[in-house]
């Protein structure tokens, strides 16, 4: 086991390796006209190994409760032979969720950055070419990480490590020219540290939004101007005109507007980039309702969140609940109780939902919540919800991790949190196991990815939703979904 396989198990110390369970929200196939829709039921389907029976159940009244509800014929969710094949296999370093990006698809699809182990803590900036991908060119050496495509797909920034143990922000062009340094000399000395830096996006073609480091809990951030290099801070302050930092920004599409997760009190806020005022999304910032997590809408209309209440303990009184804040309408709406992380599709329609616990559906498919213990061992389910017809669409128990809701963490939901394809026909999740699988969303199918056997740290989908790269503790695997002809 390498450096990086010790850091990674550690952390996903969460997942329990276990065969996922699946609880499939089924109809009958068909209906006939004397037929009254009112007879298609739930049912359950445990597929659990006999070294596993022992470890959970699904209780007889949960049993009940999802059996006698009514749910439309197309809900059903099917498992089929896997549809990814494998293209490329590369070495690399693998990524971590609260590390740095290390692997990033050029917006025009024809190639992938990504970072090459030259040493323990580096590596090379190399580029993997469509159509086979096993074509690859190095571009940079003493790169450590988030490494992100300009707009037109001609220039590529990326955090690198100098020679005096200070991080500084480079771009370089695709064709290997133009290698620039930002942050030359002292000017790198951005903190008492090793001047951590981090690239939170390109703005457009000529301008960067940048992160730097000013203690715990505490990024100041930056917009780089390319075109004369200079730098200016962009300050957000309360209604009282005090400074506010995050400890994370969150950017709608066009940031015309971002989230600011605020330090270790687990607050969100939001505001627009024109009046740069904060408006805290779980009320007044101190007080006992918390937030974490956030998932901006394809229109930027909305965004996702959680919240829950926090006893003077410290401890949870709830599961976290999913709310909406509408950013028109200046106003929040109650979406799903017991959730703890959620991934909005580009169409807006459809929300990928994880939760933990055994899941209690109404009639016509709504959310009642679940039953999950405060320190775990839980269930995982995954649901799709549709919030224009506000219920589950069809919902799968994916195995037993090790948490409970005693304390949501931010990392845990980096790592159980699915990916929607651009496209939005696929939802790339991890099951309980840490397991790769993909579901179909024009039919209902799901298959798993073959990633060689290596527990697989993230995943990203190319911009026309026909590739996805997968990043393990040491390799990039890069897959045709579906293979091609």
């Amino acid at each position: 086991m390498n450096k990086f396989s010790v850091i990674t198990v550690a952390a996903l110390g969460l997942l329990v390796a276990c065969t996922p369970t699946k609880l499939f929200i089924t109809s009958t196939p068909s209906l006939s006209p004397t037929t009254s829709a009112a007879t298609s039921t739930l049912t359950v389907n445990k597929e659990v190994s006999s070294a596993d029976q022992s470890n959970f159940t699904i209780t007889d009244d949960a049993i009940i409760n999802l059996t006698t509800k009514p749910i439309p014929t197309s809900s059903v969710l099917h498992s089929i032979s896997s549809k990814a094949c494998l293209l490329a296999q590369l070495p690399a370093i693998g990524e971590i969720p609260w590390d740095t990006r290390r692997f990033d698809w050029a917006p025009d699809d024809r190639s992938l950055a990504y970072l090459e182990p030259e040493n323990a803590q580096i590596g090379f900036l190399t580029l993997s070419f469509s159509p086979s991908f096993e074509d690859t060119r190095r571009l940079a050496s003493s790169v450590v990480g988030d490494i992100s495509w300009s707009p037109d797909s001609t220039h590529i920034a990326y955090i690198a490590l100098r020679s005096d143990d200070l991080e500084t922000v480079m771009t370089i062009s695709a064709n290997g020219t133009s290698l620039r340094d930002w942050f030359p000399g002292d000017a790198a000395r951005t903190d008492t540290g090793i001047g951590s830096k981090h690239i939170v996006s390109w703005i457009d073609n000529s301008n960067l939004l940048l992160e730097t480091h000013c203690g715990t809990g505490c990024q100041r951030l930056w917009e780089l101007h390319l075109q004369d290099g200079s730098l200016e801070e962009i300050y957000f302050y309360n209604e009282a005109k005090h400074y506010i930092w995050g400890s994370d920004y969150i950017f709608s599409s066009y940031q015309a507007h971002v989230v600011l997760v605020f330090g270790g009190d687990l607050q969100i806020g939001i505001s627009s980039m024109s009046n740069r005022t904060v408006s805290w999304l779980s009320g007044d910032y101190g007080g006992p309702v918390k937030t974490i997590f956030a998932d901006w809408s394809p229109d930027s209309s909305s965004i996702l969140f959680l919240r829950f209440i926090q006893g003077e303990d410290g401890i949870p009184l709830q599961q976290p609940e999913l709310w909406v804040w509408d950013v028109i309408a200046n106003k929040e709406i109650q979406i799903l109780p017991d959730v703890i992380a959620a991934s909005w599709s580009k169409s807006k329609g459809m929300i990928a939902v994880l939760s933990l616990g055994e899941p209690t559906l109404g009639i016509d498919g709504n959310w009642q919540g679940t039953t999950a213990n405060l320190e775990g061992p839980n269930l995982l389910t995954l649901s799709m919800y549709n919030i224009q017809q506000e219920k589950i669409i069809t919902s799968s128990t994916i195995g037993k991790v090790d948490i409970g809701y005693h304390w949501p963490g931010q990392i845990q939901q980096q790592i159980l949190k699915p990916v929607w394809s651009p496209n939005d026909e696929y939802l790339a999740y991890r099951d309980a196991s840490g397991n790769a699988w993909i579901i179909s969303l024009s039919d209902l199918t799901q298959y798993k990815v073959d990633t060689i056997g290596d527990t697989f740290t993230s995943f990203k989908w190319s911009s026309n939703s026909s590739k996805l790269a997968v990043s393990t503790l040491d390799q990039l695997l890069i897959f045709a979904i579906p293979c091609s002809p």
